[in-house]
């Protein structure tokens, strides 16, 4: 283990793929999440519902979304930087600890569900909002609990210490 220029660890695999390729979750994360606002959107077309959020509200949301998506770009940015992809269906060869993983494990799906709740306000629809908690209480059993099992079996006890450390994000540990 070493430390990068930025001050974040990097912990290598040092026999990379011994155990289990990849994550590889039930659901892939982008399909997970366009199906929650596809949802949305059918649940307008059927059942429409007036907005809900004062006009004030549409502001929140865009700065909301602008900051979610920078976000989630810094994260993404950090991974490539340490050349390990952002896709659970690919091997994961460093654990990235820095940047936006210093505050979440999850930081890119956080950005996404915040991204997703910002929508809800921008277009002032119920449905969305609705559908941003599905996705919430979606997420762990069929993406990050599979994410989490595998980088505990590649990264063993820097894995476990780096948990200790650092929240998952938003559940409960």
């Amino acid at each position: 283990m070493t430390q990068d220029f930025f001050g974040g660890e990097i912990i290598e695999d040092a026999e990379p793929h011994t155990k289990q390729e990849a994550a590889d979750p039930a659901v892939a994360p982008p399909v997970l999440f366009l199906s929650a606002i596809a949802a949305s959107i059918l649940a307008q077309v059927w059942w429409p519902i007036e907005g809900w959020f004062p006009l004030w509200a549409r502001g929140v949301g865009l700065l909301a979304a602008t900051l979610c998506f920078a976000w989630g770009s810094r994260s993404l940015r950090r991974l490539e930087h340490y050349s390990t992809p952002s896709s659970p269906y690919q091997a994961t060869s460093t654990l990235v600890t820095d940047g936006p993983f210093a505050v979440s494990r999850n930081p890119i799906y956080l950005a996404l569900t915040g991204c997703h709740l910002a929508t809800a306000l921008i277009a002032d629809n119920p449905w969305i909002l609705l559908s941003a908690l599905a996705y919430f209480v979606l997420l762990y059993p069929f993406v990050i609990a599979y994410e989490e099992e595998y980088l505990e079996q590649q990264f063993a006890e820097d894995y476990l210490r780096y948990c200790q450390r650092v929240r998952r994000c938003l559940y409960p540990e």
